[in-house]
């Protein structure tokens, strides 16, 4: 920790991820945007970055279950027919060729991909647009559990993952973003996405959080591996 002005600011990476004051925000795992037979799929996306993407935050996932840090499920949501949408908007989602009509409220393509659905105790936030923060609950809901940290996961790396960290560091949180626990369908964009997030999150991987979590444990309980 350090001081700037009249402030102690957390500067490593130990402090940033303590389990007391960080959420994990799971940005659009949902079965349109990640599996086959889902809008992106059916758009012609490649979904191979995405899908390997799975298997390592289930696993994330669960060490932070473990040791109690929250979980926040973003979910994007669409109203059918273009019922929640704005022409400027509609314009946005179909200039790469989907139809906009993705993600319906009740629809299969709406649901969180099975591997790394919500569980009992976790949080669901329904979002509209591609930042978590517009037009929804979240910084209430973050603010009133003493979260001062969220970890950025999920899909897409330059959309809506992107969106949520640059409104989340808007919002007073410091944002960590694990770099193989986000992905997208295009290389290109995913690693330009990185590079930009870079100069305002914390780019780290999921196996260094997971290590500065079991420093915490250890300093916190005699020595005991919590995680």
């Amino acid at each position: 920790m350090k001081r700037i002005f009249h402030h102690e600011v957390l500067d490593r990476l130990d402090e940033i991820v303590a389990p007391s004051r960080t959420a994990v925000l799971i940005i659009d795992v949902q079965n349109d945007f990640c599996s086959p037979g889902g809008a992106f799929d059916k758009a012609g996306k490649n979904l191979e970055s995405i899908r390997a993407m799975l298997a390592p935050l289930a696993e994330f996932l669960e060490r932070a279950r473990k040791i109690g840090v929250p979980l926040v499920y973003i979910q994007q949501t669409t109203l059918p027919e273009g019922k929640s949408d704005s022409p400027a908007w509609l314009r946005l989602k179909t200039r790469d060729g989907k139809d906009g009509q993705y993600t319906i409220l009740g629809t299969w393509g709406h649901d969180f991909v099975d591997m790394v659905k919500p569980r009992s105790g976790d949080t669901v936030v329904r979002k509209w647009r591609s930042s978590a923060f517009t037009r929804t609950e979240l910084d209430r809901l973050l603010k009133e559990s003493g979260v001062e940290t969220v970890i950025l996961t999920g899909t897409t790396t330059q959309g809506c993952v992107e969106s949520t960290g640059r409104d989340a560091t808007f919002h007073d949180y410091y944002a960590v973003l694990p770099v193989d626990l986000v992905a997208t369908t295009n290389k290109e964009l995913h690693e330009a996405s990185l590079r930009v997030q870079a100069a305002r999150h914390e780019l780290t991987t999921s196996a260094e959080i997971i290590a500065a979590w079991q420093r915490t444990s250890a300093g916190s309980d005699g020595g005991k591996d919590a995680v």
